[in-house]
């Protein structure tokens, strides 16, 4: 990937982002194959909406805490 118009999103920073207007979340892990076909249309829909909407990626390896806030149980979510 060529450049970052997400915003990698933690346990410690998440609260600012998800109380601030509309927010995309997506859930992923690096083993995740089907995260990974996504990627290119995440991408494209985050340079679309640039400046619009917060496009935010969560890695639920590292961020098992809010995983489990969203209810998320399988990936990709």
């Amino acid at each position: 990937m060529q450049n970052k118009p997400f915003t990698d999103i933690n346990y410690v920073n998440w609260e600012k982002y998800v109380n601030n207007g509309i927010i995309l979340l997506d859930f992923w892990a690096e083993w995740c194959t089907a995260c990974m076909a996504q990627d290119e249309a995440y991408q494209e829909i985050a340079e679309k909406y640039s400046g619009k909407i917060v496009l935010g990626k969560i890695h639920v390896g590292d961020n098992r805490f809010l995983a489990d806030k969203f209810g998320v149980r399988n990936i990709p979510f």
